[in-house]
């Protein structure tokens, strides 16, 4: 058994057996990256996808995301690992891979950084605060020719927030109302009207009960920006001082309320792509990417073994006049991924490990960006009305698992329900990148994610 340094610089194979721990709000995606990488996968989410059970090695639920005890809620992985761990070294680690939803949970990464033999790949708590402040990414913007739509924080800058009640009033500007801790655009609605102090919200269905959104002291204002909605993929890595270089991966163009249903305006409706950018463009993504590095180190973002290293993925708007306008941070494992994952542009769970200076158990595929040769669609279908989860519909959804389906609901599900507007699966198309241009790849892929859609739909209706 190959012992691991872990050392920035050193290129090291990964130990306990090639298992690793995936943990997130939903990881079938980042598992399946993790397994095409060579890894056996513990997987630890709020699903339990079929498909998902099916590529980890160790599938584990946590019923209540966010609420749960930690050390509870990592029970029976903890056992799992204990196992692993006996027979093996101390000095050997059980590597763990974030995706969406730790960065909201950070009592239960805290909990994993104590554990001995265990490796966070990802950012420490102070980091993650960092990365995940608005007020940050308004700051790191400066001096780029990066912008950041004009926004106030209440909690922040409390003597501000009148004026942008004044401005709401008297300007034809539209304002978005944003949570601090929303995910996936679920807690972004449109702004008060002029002359109310409370936001009218999207309506959102939990069961029978329709919820609005309210003002909150986590919230913050933000102006509008039209244009289409980027998702870009950057790896940080570091010298054997420690100083960081920027690497530009890929980018995804998120489907839009006139794309694809749902049940918001603004929730994270799937993604197409890659999507091409001009050489100013990934200049100047690159240039913000490093502003938000440096301004981490400079806030003490850790020792040099601890310095930020890996992915680091930002939402923004590329506006008519093709200027980027920054809207989100991200430290970690994103949907968009997959779509550069399954282009053959790159699998971001190799460079991200790369960054970290280990290699993964399977390095048969090059750790370098290549050209992509497909276009890759996916969407997620959102219940149009409660969907029951027949024993029938589910088998009928397995059975067609290769044509393009994902997130599948496991044979556990049966005899539950999918409330309104919540995500039953997700559709994947793939398209040939010879001789057809972004827009039109990009109309086909439509095309053929509706058709599936309509398959489903007449499953669902069949039941």
């Amino acid at each position: 058994m190959d012992k691991v340094s872990g050392l920035p610089g050193n290129t090291t194979p990964f130990g306990l057996g090639s298992h690793c721990l995936a943990i997130g709000f939903s990881v079938r995606a980042l598992v399946q990256a993790l397994r095409e990488a060579g890894f056996s996968v513990i997987a630890l989410d709020a699903f339990g996808d079929y498909d998902t059970r099916e590529s980890a090695k160790v599938p584990q639920i946590i019923t209540e995301w966010g609420a749960a005890n930690p050390e509870k809620a990592l029970q029976g992985v903890l056992a799992f690992y204990r196992e692993l761990h006996k027979p093996l070294q101390t000095d050997i680690f059980l590597p763990v891979f974030l995706a969406g939803g730790c960065e909201n949970w950070p009592e239960f990464v805290s909990f994993l950084r104590k554990l001995p033999s265990i490796r966070i790949l990802g950012p420490t708590a102070e980091q993650m605060r960092a990365f995940r402040s608005p007020e940050f990414w308004r700051a790191c913007t400066e001096g780029t020719s990066v912008g950041f739509p004009t926004s106030v924080f209440e909690n922040s800058e409390p003597e501000a927030y009148p004026k942008a009640l004044s401005l709401l009033c008297h300007s034809s500007t539209t304002w978005l109302r944003k949570s601090r801790s929303s995910g996936g655009g679920m807690g972004v609605f449109l702004s008060p009207a002029p002359g109310s102090h409370q936001a009218t919200g999207d309506t959102h269905s939990t069961g029978d009960t329709a919820t609005r959104s309210t003002s909150s002291s986590g919230d913050y204002l933000q102006a509008f920006v039209s244009g289409r909605t980027l998702g870009v993929t950057c790896i940080v890595s570091r010298d054997v001082l420690s100083n960081p270089s920027i690497t530009f991966i890929g980018a995804t163009e998120s489907w839009q309320a006139a794309d694809w249903p749902g049940p918001t305006p603004f929730i994270y409706r799937g993604s197409f792509g890659p999507v091409p950018l001009t050489q100013s463009q990934v200049e100047s993504i690159e240039r913000v990417a490093m502003s938000l590095v440096l301004a981490v180190d400079a806030a003490g973002g850790g020792t040099p073994e601890t310095r930020y290293r890996g992915w680091l993925q930002m939402d923004l708007i590329e506006d008519s006049d093709s200027r980027l306008w920054l809207l989100e941070v991200n430290p970690r494992w994103t949907a968009g991924m997959e779509v550069l994952r399954l282009s053959g542009l790159a699998n971001p769970v190799r460079l991200h490990a790369q960054a970290f200076g280990l290699s993964c158990p399977n390095e048969t595929e090059t750790t370098t960006t290549g050209q992509n040769d497909q276009w890759i669609g996916k969407a997620i279908y959102y219940a149009p009305q409660p969907i029951p989860l027949t024993e029938r519909l589910v088998r009928e959804l397995h059975q067609h698992c290769s044509d393009g389906f994902f997130d599948l609901p496991s044979i556990e599900a049966i005899g539950s329900q999918i409330e309104l507007g919540h995500p039953l699966l997700t559709i994947v198309v793939t398209l040939d990148r010879q001789s057809v241009t972004y827009e039109q790849a990009r109309r086909e892929a439509l095309s053929q994610l509706d058709q599936k859609r309509q398959v489903l739909q007449e499953w669902i209706a069949a039941m």
